[in-house]
């Protein structure tokens, strides 16, 4: 059989023709074919107006017949990623019950800022999705690009339907408005591609007036890539089940289409002698003048459901649903006939999972009496801290209105020669940083406190009188005394409350025996009788105050000793050594930071200077509160140190600034203040500790070690550093403070015990003892201790 070959005359338009009319006449023709036969065809003339040229184009339609067809890339089943959605759900709903079954919440997880009993609903999260687009395409001519597929669409079937799958990926934001409402904000990128295709039929005369039938498949494929914004409202429907409704717009930076014409089968090749014709490929698709015409609107909405990933709900994982619907054509100006614009509209249905993280706990906790307790704990210090807010503020204004009429006066003593003023304040960290007028930052710890008890009794020269600085109560109170009460006391100060220790040690250890070694100084009046009248005091005070029985108390026969204080007292001994072991108890400890603060002044007095006064002062639970006092005569010091890290008693106690002020009194008793100059404090205290989750736990270990002889510690000593030894941990920092020159030798004789050096995690400190105390033995003993401290 003999082939004839179909050639169809092209005229090809020039690529500026939008925005030029066209018209088109339909008519008959008589087309020459090879063998001088000749077939009929139908002829459109199609009349393309330019204001420089005119152009025809002859297009042949013999038969057609429109044909669907989906791509074959759009074969795959959505049922694979409902499978796999569904798993991962089951998955995570098993982890999840898992974790909260065999974790238990408590108190110690909570955030200080979340309320333990209502989840909040912020959120942050990234997001993917499966989605499927549906095409609904009304193309009726082309515009744009030069190819005849558009126009098969048009005049043939109008309305072209398509369903391509592709992909999303963004990020979200969720915040609660009032109740169970909110907003959210989703952005995405977005592929919205699609491919059509249709087949066009034709007749055409072999030889011998034979007939044959030839297939022309005309392809489309858009590739529209979206930047998405998301503005949605959210419901909670439940605290894990959630409602999206909002508006979608999209922008489409670099959208791009490829089409072709191909010859099916026998159908006879294009007048070039190729199989394809009116070939593209990624072809940018025209866009409107206006960029606000090129966004693309829709209608979102969607349901979400959370699953915890964590026991305390803070990282979730949620399965969605959402759809959209258009509200504008596809904006690219790609049809259009007779004037009117055809429509290219994509509706979207996608299948996302996001993974969300919360600040908050989203899991409610088991509210027992103890975690109710807890949370009114906090709640209540949430209500101090907010009143010592407004208190500061008020003390604030307070200190403001004050130096206004400070200033003033110090106008007057300037033109009288009297100056005294703060000029810098300076705060220097433990690595010597320096901070002009610091935030004190203040943090409380847990502490273990153990104060070395001396084993004596010191009495006054030619007396038998129990001393007065040794505490002592009736019997009436023996039922309210506990060791408890000594907490925060120095150690000189809870040593002086030793026979009531030792009372309420033996009321509580019924088989304790008390042993007492009576001396006296040889010349005493009556050193034997003086030092055995001393024993009996201590029996005494036992008997009539703790009940002790006589017989479990011991003396021993007196002795006579060297001249002294030392050789005034009575020793103290037990058939136990807990009788006499260090006083522990826990306690709460603040650290500060920076530790030193300097304090630089310029006083200058005419007529000569009395006395000069530093003070820090502070509102505590609404009490003005001496922190620190610095005082002298004759000269000012122009710096002034002010070591915090060493002094628990001047570390700022509340959250109310500390206010600092310089006073001068001169020759004439003429006082003269400073301005007040405010540091502000910080506090993070133990109940704002134990609320934040994953706080660890950490404690510090303080000991007063005070047996020493000759810079050799004695057994109690002993006992107490091997202790102290187990806590000591290779990141722990040790810190050892004395006073004297003394106690100097003693500290370095614990570092030998410890095995280290000074330097690095080891700190040697001298600091100030209490001044004012009486110079008696004890004073001395304890201004000589050693308070070694493990953090």
């Amino acid at each position: 059989m003999k082939k004839y070959f179909l050639h169809v005359p092209v005229l090809r338009f020039p690529k500026r023709r939008t925005g030029f009319p066209e018209s088109s006449r339909p008519g008959k023709a008589v087309l020459p074919l090879r063998n001088g036969r000749t077939a009929q065809a139908s002829l459109v003339l199609r009349l393309h107006t330019s204001p420089v040229r005119l152009h025809t184009s002859p297009v042949l339609r013999l038969h057609t017949s429109p044909v669907l067809r989906f791509p074959k890339r759009r074969t795959g089943c959505p049922l694979p990623f409902v499978c796999i959605a569904l798993f991962l759900m089951c998955l995570c709903r098993t982890f999840a019950q898992d974790t909260s079954s065999t974790k238990r919440i408590n108190f110690d997880m909570l955030t200080a800022a979340a309320d333990a009993d209502k989840p909040l609903f912020l959120r942050y999260g990234l997001w993917g999705s499966a989605q499927w687009n549906s095409h609904f395409a009304g193309f009726t001519n082309a515009r744009g690009f030069e190819t005849t597929a558009p126009v098969v669409f048009g005049q043939q079937n109008p309305l072209q339907i398509l369903i391509s799958p592709s992909a999303a990926f963004g990020a979200m934001v969720e915040f609660p408005l009032a109740g169970r409402f909110g907003v959210g904000l989703r952005a995405a990128y977005s592929l919205l591609w699609g491919s059509f295709s249709q087949q066009e039929t034709f007749l055409y005369f072999l030889s011998r007036n034979e007939l044959a039938t030839g297939t022309l498949e005309h392809r489309f494929t858009s590739r529209l890539g979206n930047i998405l914004l998301e503005p949605v409202v959210t419901y909670r429907i439940l605290d894990a089940l959630t409602l999206h409704a909002g508006l979608q717009v999209g922008y489409a930076p670099a959208p791009t289409f490829s089409s072709q014409t191909i010859a099916l089968g026998n159908t006879p090749s294009f007048s070039d002698g190729s199989r394809v014709s009116d070939v593209f490929t990624d072809k940018a698709l025209p866009r409107r003048a206006a960029l606000t015409e090129n966004l693309s609107l829709a209608l979102v909405g969607g349901i979400s459901y959370e699953i915890p990933l964590n026991a305390t709900g803070t990282v979730l994982f949620a399965p969605e649903l959402w759809y959209a619907h258009p509200l504008r054509a596809v904006p690219a100006d790609v049809v259009k006939l007779g004037g009117s614009d055809g429509e290219w509209r994509i509706s979207s249905l996608r299948l996302a999972a996001s993974v969300r993280w919360s600040p908050f706990r989203t899991i409610r906790p088991e509210l027992t009496p103890e975690l109710q307790e807890k949370i009114q704990e906090l709640k209540r210090y949430d209500s101090v801290v907010s009143v010592q807010r407004v208190r500061n503020e008020e003390r604030l204004r307070q200190v403001d209105s004050t130096n206004r009429v400070i200033t003033a006066r110090m106008e007057e003593m300037k033109k009288l020669g009297v100056v005294a003023r703060i000029t810098r304040i300076v705060g220097i960290s433990a690595n010597g940083v320096e901070t002009e007028l610091p935030t004190l930052r203040v943090e409380e710890f847990r502490a273990t406190m153990q104060h070395q008890i001396l084993p004596l009794i010191q009495f006054d020269e030619n007396s038998a009188k129990l001393p007065l600085r040794y505490r002592s109560i009736n019997a009436a109170e023996r039922g309210n005394f506990t060791l408890k009460q000594l907490a925060e006391k120095p150690a000189l100060e809870a040593y002086r409350h030793i026979l009531n220790i030792i009372g309420k040690r033996m009321t509580d250890a019924a088989s304790a025996v008390l042993y007492l070694a009576p001396s006296a100084a040889a010349n005493e009046q009556n050193p034997t009788q003086t030092a055995e009248r001393r024993a009996l005091a201590v029996s005494g005070y036992l008997q009539d105050v703790w009940k002790i029985a006589e017989k479990r108390i011991v003396i021993a026969k007196p002795t006579t000793t060297k001249q002294g204080a030392e050789a005034r007292q009575v020793a103290l001994s037990g058939n136990t050594p807990e009788l006499l072991d260090a006083l522990s108890y826990d306690a709460v400890r603040r650290s500060v930071e920076p530790e030193r603060i300097r304090i630089e002044t310029d006083v200058s007095v005419g007529s000569g200077l009395k006395q000069w006064r530093v003070e820090a002062r502070q509102f505590t639970e609404n009490e003005d509160v001496l922190l620190k006092e610095f005082q002298g005569s004759a000269t000012a010091p122009g710096r002034i140190e002010w070591s915090l890290a060493d002094d628990r008693t001047s570390v700022p106690a509340s959250l109310q600034d500390v206010a600092v002020q310089l006073s001068v009194t001169d020759s004439k008793n003429i006082n003269t203040e400073s301005p007040l100059t405010t540091l502000p404090v910080k506090q993070r205290s133990l109940v704002q500790k134990d609320a934040e989750e994953g706080d660890a736990e950490r404690r510090i270990r303080i000991c007063t070690v005070s047996g020493f002889v000759n810079s050799q510690p004695d057994e109690a000593t002993l006992r107490l550093i091997e202790l102290l030894k187990t806590a000591l941990k290779s990141a722990s920092t040790l810190i050892l403070r004395y006073s004297t020159e003394s106690g100097k030798a003693n500290a370095q004789a614990v570092m030998r015990l410890f095995g280290v050096r000074a330097g690095g995690n080891v700190q040697l400190r001298q600091v100030e003892f209490t001044p004012g105390l009486p110079e008696t033995a004890d004073v001395r003993l304890y201004g000589d201790a050693v308070e070694v401290e493990v953090r």
